[in-house]
């Protein structure tokens, strides 16, 4: 039997809001907790920031378009 109530997507209601307020408050607890050098946290901050923002800018640069045939000459 199937419903017709509509699918909540955790993104669509505000998911990357709460995980980009939560995930910065825990690092500064962690920071704090563990008593870790901030140097230490921006360095690795750094290196993290790198392959973050790569994976945004070519999120919507899919290869459904891509083959493996030649064109015909």
């Amino acid at each position: 039997m199937q419903t017709n109530r509509p699918s909540t997507n955790l993104w669509k209601m505000g998911g990357w809001m709460a995980l980009t307020c939560v995930v910065p408050l825990l690092a500064l607890a962690a920071i704090f907790a563990f008593n870790i050098p901030l140097s230490t946290v921006a360095l690795f901050g750094i290196v993290l920031i790198c392959p973050a923002i790569h994976l945004l800018m070519m999120r919507n640069h899919g290869h459904a378009g891509h083959t493996n045939e030649r064109p015909d000459a």
